[in-house]
């Protein structure tokens, strides 16, 4: 797609004050005695939006597992925490036009970082900027927030202008951390936070790996002790 294929937006509109939570998931496979089982784990970072800066003011994880390979029940357990968080604007990770099915909250903007296409997006404009391409269903576009950061795809489905989308964008990826400059980061703090509570899990899988199979009530045994140690809290 090209830059006149789509409305290009690049003046913003106001935005209203609004509470917001971002979700990410990381997830770690497991062999067992009983076969292959999935650690997930969702990262939610809370925060006040309001026009001209955020702020975070929180943040959680929850946990679940599964048997089988864990990619598809990390999928469906964002959506699932969506759902529950009471915030007028929810941040996601995720191509939301491919999850039509698993039905989608009416309050996220989400954005995409890896998708067909972006080399072909004319980089000649001014930034900041947003490409509408008319309609989707959610609404989509592309954007590019400064220019040496990346071109992203974003879709939503909260009633937000297009300009009301660039500004909140522009706003959440100004942080001059390099791996979130232009990109967004509230998501940027909640993969780290997803990943940072897997990766305390997986040491210590691995540890139990170095003796032997793990049989499935071990691994059940030390997701339950984590929990009561408050480790659902990080």
């Amino acid at each position: 797609m090209h830059v006149n294929d789509g409305r290009i937006i690049s003046v913003e509109e106001p935005v209203t004050s609004m509470k917001f939570a971002a979700l990410d998931g990381s997830l770690h496979n497991v062999k067992t005695d009983e076969g292959d089982i999935s650690y997930v784990v969702v990262a939610v970072i809370y925060g006040n939006l309001w026009d001209g800066g955020f702020k975070v003011t929180g943040m959680k994880t929850v946990d679940g597992t599964f048997r089988g390979s864990g990619e598809e029940e990390m999928r469906r357990m964002e959506y699932f925490q969506a759902a529950q968080e009471q915030v007028d604007l929810i941040l996601m990770d995720r191509m939301l036009s491919m999850d039509v099915e698993l039905g989608l909250p009416e309050n996220v903007v989400a954005i995409v970082k890896d998708f067909p296409g972006r080399d072909k997006l004319n980089q000649n404009v001014e930034v900041p900027w947003l490409i509408l391409e008319e309609g989707r269903v959610p609404q989509r576009g592309y954007f590019k927030l400064r220019r040496t950061s990346w071109i992203f795809m974003t879709e939503w489905t909260k009633g937000l202008a297009p300009g009301q989308v660039l500004r909140i964008l522009r706003q959440m990826g100004g942080e001059p951390i390099p791996e979130a400059l232009g990109y967004n980061y509230p998501l940027f703090l909640a993969d780290k936070l997803a990943k940072l509570r897997r990766d305390r899990f997986k040491r210590t899988m691995d540890f139990l790996l170095t003796r032997g199979r793990v049989r499935y009530r071990d691994f059940r045994r030390i997701v339950e002790s984590a929990r009561a140690l408050g480790g659902s809290r990080w």
